[in-house]
């Protein structure tokens, strides 16, 4: 074991399940109940984001879901609960928060040579503005981003947007 301050699970990307043995942590479906800091409804050291969150929508899917399934609104909940935790490590109660209604939406879905961008002011309606772009630019802008990405991270710009 190496020795570390903090400690995070990361689950392989096949679901809930490996949670379903806390239903006091979990939702029928398997999701961490939070509040809008993201820490746990049961349990103020427990944090969740991105499709691990139980997050409250307007509507209901046939088939259960975890919201959201883009990157900038799960790192908006990473943000928060990042500053939420080192408050807690300093002793201080957790103030940030970020209702998940209210992110912005900014996505791009891909769908192998095509794709769709989404850009509103917020992830759930009302919304005072909001468009789908449809087309193959989705499935290149993707691709971009991942080589930017990946550049950025391997020559040490963690930094940059």
């Amino acid at each position: 074991m190496l020795p570390f301050s903090f400690g995070m699970v990361v689950p392989p990307f096949l679901g809930q399940e490996f949670l379903t043995g806390s239903p006091d942590l979990v939702d029928a479906k398997g999701y961490v109940r939070v509040r809008d800091t993201y820490q746990s409804e049961e349990y103020d050291d427990v944090y969740a984001v991105g499709v691990a969150a139980a997050v409250e929508v307007p509507w209901q899917t046939p088939t259960p879901v975890g919201i959201p399934k883009t990157g900038y609104p799960t790192e908006t909940q990473a943000h928060v609960a990042a500053k939420n935790i080192a408050a807690q490590v300093r002793g201080e109660e957790p103030k940030e928060h970020k209702e998940f209604g209210d992110i912005p939406a900014v996505c791009v879905m891909d769908a192998g040579n095509n794709g769709v961008v989404i850009l509103a002011d917020k992830m759930l309606p009302p919304r005072k503005h909001g468009m789908l772009i449809p087309g193959p630019q989705a499935h290149l802008m993707k691709l971009g981003f991942e080589k930017y990405f990946l550049w950025k991270m391997r020559n040490g710009y963690t930094q940059l947007p």
